[in-house]
């Protein structure tokens, strides 16, 4: 039962009576200002510690399923974000592949006229050569012939000269080796 400012201040003056004034004094510094209601057992600051304690468990509980739940909003707006940039990536690489293949088309497309351009060119060019080499084997051929010809009768003319030579020199018979030269310069410069 708390007490009054009165029953202290009789209880201060008794003990000085009793033991002097500084006993006294320090006897009633000891005592709680606004009686032993107020001063705390070890039993009720371990009551107090363990409804703390628990109760910092239960806030630490409801943060930590916070978290928790957090998580998992943030797991699943993630995944919606990811499934939406994937769709995105993959409506543009279908966009890009319609695109290059619609350019590789084109491309091929282009290839296969110059190709054919170039072809077509290639066997005018063959033909022209096959023309100008015909030409010129024809042109060769006739010059050999005429070539042929001309050398036959030089052949024929230098047979018959030799022919002729032949008869004389047997009829000269002992002609001297200087005479035969000089016969035979004179029917060859004719």
């Amino acid at each position: 039962m708390p007490s009054t400012e009165s029953e202290r201040f009789e209880l201060h003056r008794e003990l000085k009576n009793q033991l002097g004034d500084f006993v006294a004094d320090s006897m009633m510094n000891l005592l709680p200002n606004e009686g032993w209601t107020d001063v705390a057992r070890t039993r009720d600051i371990d009551r107090v510690l363990a409804e703390s304690t628990a109760r910092f468990d239960q806030f630490e509980a409801r943060i930590d399923e916070r978290f928790r739940n957090f998580e998992v909003r943030m797991d699943a707006k993630f995944a919606q974000f990811e499934e939406k940039i994937d769709a995105k990536f993959a409506h543009y690489e279908a966009r890009m592949d319609d695109t290059f293949a619609h350019f590789q088309a084109q491309m091929d497309e282009r290839f296969a006229h110059f190709q054919n351009q170039m072809d077509e060119r290639f066997r005018h060019f063959q033909k022209q050569m096959d023309e100008r080499f015909e030409h010129f084997k024809g042109a060769m051929d006739a010059n050999f012939e005429h070539f042929d010809a001309q050398m036959n009768v030089r052949f024929s003319e230098s047979d018959r000269r030799l022919g002729s030579l032949t008869g004389a020199l047997w009829m000269l018979g002992g002609m001297s080796a200087t005479a035969f030269i000089a016969l035979f310069t004179i029917l060859a410069t004719r």
